[in-house]
């Protein structure tokens, strides 16, 4: 019991991988088979209600702990799920912060341009405890409404 109350698995099973339908997801559409079977063949296919179940929470409370502990991963994969909410496209951190940036959807972009320029050369970035909570919240909100199949604007 103490291991189901401190978010492990039940004593006896295996641990779970939360995100293991997005990786199974991004391998099927963006991977590349070096040698055995094709990847359809090895990677069953995932639906999207899975997938999205794995990378998105429309908690945002969540959402903004998670954001504070690696900004720049969290800030980049908010951006690739808007584009796969509002799109369908499977994308790359930096494809997603690219997207952000050129569209009308809802976005702090400097918070978006810190973010791509810490991923793409590693230096450290930073942001005001604000700055991150008011990007999570707006971004995580018109997400979940998207999702939701509500406007596509965020308030």
């Amino acid at each position: 019991m103490a291991r189901e109350e401190a978010g492990g698995p039940p004593a006896g099973l295996p641990p779970v991988d939360e995100d293991l339908a997005a990786h199974v997801t991004m391998v099927r559409a963006r991977g590349r088979s070096l040698c055995g079977l094709p990847i359809e063949a090895a990677f069953p296919e995932v639906p999207p209600r899975d997938f999205l179940d794995a990378v998105f929470t429309p908690d945002v409370d969540r959402r903004c702990e998670s954001v504070r502990a690696e900004p720049v991963d969290c800030v980049l994969n908010l951006c690739r799920i808007g584009l796969y909410a509002y799109e369908g496209s499977l994308a790359s951190k930096i494809e997603g912060g690219l997207w952000a940036l050129s569209c009308d959807a809802p976005g702090e972009h400097e918070v978006i341009r810190r973010a791509l320029h810490g991923y793409r050369t590693g230096e450290p970035v930073s942001w005001t405890d604000e700055e991150l909570r008011r990007f999570t919240r707006t971004w995580t909100r018109a997400i979940a409404r998207r999702l939701r199949g509500g406007p596509e604007a965020a308030t």
